[in-house]
This record gives C-alpha cells, sequence and structure tokens, in this order.
C-alpha cells in the first residue's frame, strides 16, 4: 500500500510516497501579471522524474518563491 507524505518546505505543494514517487496536490491561487491579477489551478499529478548523468533521480519542485530540484531517494 503506498503512503503519502507532505514534503519539508513543501507541504502546500507536494507529497512523496514510501515507492519514491513525488505527487503534485490540487491546489488554486492567484499571480499578478503586470497590473492584472490572475487565479490558476494545478491539478493533482504524478511528476516524472529526470535523471542526472550519474543515474539519480531527481526533481524540481516550486514553491511560494523558490524553485529547487531535489534528489529522490527511495
Amino acid at each position: 500500500m503506498e503512503i503519502w507524505k507532505d514534503i519539508a518546505g513543501y507541504e502546500k505543494y507536494y507529497q512523496v510516497s514510501n515507492q519514491g514517487r513525488i505527487k503534485r496536490k490540487h491546489y488554486t491561487g492567484t499571480r499578478q501579471y503586470g497590473m492584472k491579477l490572475r487565479s490558476y489551478t494545478h491539478k493533482e499529478l504524478i511528476l516524472t522524474l529526470g535523471k542526472n548523468s550519474a543515474g539519480y533521480y531527481r526533481v524540481r519542485l516550486h514553491g511560494d518563491a523558490t524553485s529547487e530540484r531535489l534528489f529522490v531517494h527511495r
């Protein structure tokens, strides 16, 4: 059975499972583009993991004002 837990620092946006999969959570928000305020919605989605040149899996996570590329360990 797959168990999902929030990722520290990204609790609002992402979860990791005990099988090493990363899931984006469903959330809505607003973002300012110039003078306009626009709302957006992200649906729940299992992310595709990328590999670096050494063969280790990693994923890019986006927070409120941050973007980080992290390694995924099982």
